[in-house]
């Protein structure tokens, strides 16, 4: 009898010891870090729909300059269009070379390499990936 309840107290022992601290929940209240969101993102959804036909690769500068190509099934450049962006807690904006704001102002979450921009009722997720020569050298300016 004594050797099974010392068996049972090292096994309790042993999985108390073992046991992960749990991890808090991410607090949605959090604000994006500039740092973060830095780098080279692809369209892959609009409202959880793939964006058919359409290739859009954003670039967000250390500078606070961005880079923007898109391209339609219909063209056979990407169409390149850049500026300057701005971070105040969740909200992404931007303005373009020649002074125009962005069409919204965006509300800004991530998870890991999941870039949510969300306003006007849409959501666009990006993805984090390297953009190409494919697209930066075979384009014309706007």
């Amino acid at each position: 009898m004594k050797k099974i309840l010392a068996i049972l107290m090292l096994g309790a022992l042993l999985l108390g010891c073992n046991k992960q601290p749990e991890q808090p929940a991410p607090d949605p209240t959090d604000t994006v870090r500039e740092e973060n969101i830095l780098g080279d993102w692809e369209l892959v959804s609009v409202d959880g729909v793939s964006p058919s036909g359409l290739s859009v690769w954003l670039r967000l500068g250390e500078k606070k300059t961005f880079d923007l190509w898109q391209r339609s099934e219909s063209t056979v450049q990407y169409e390149h269009f850049w500026g300057t962006w701005s971070l105040d807690g969740n909200t992404l904006s931007g303005s373009y070379m020649d002074g125009t704001p962005w069409a919204a102002q965006y509300t800004v979450s991530l998870d890991n390499e999941r870039l949510e921009l969300s306003a006007g009722g849409e959501t666009h997720v990006l993805r984090r990936a390297d953009i190409g020569a494919d697209v930066t050298e075979h384009c014309y300016s706007q």
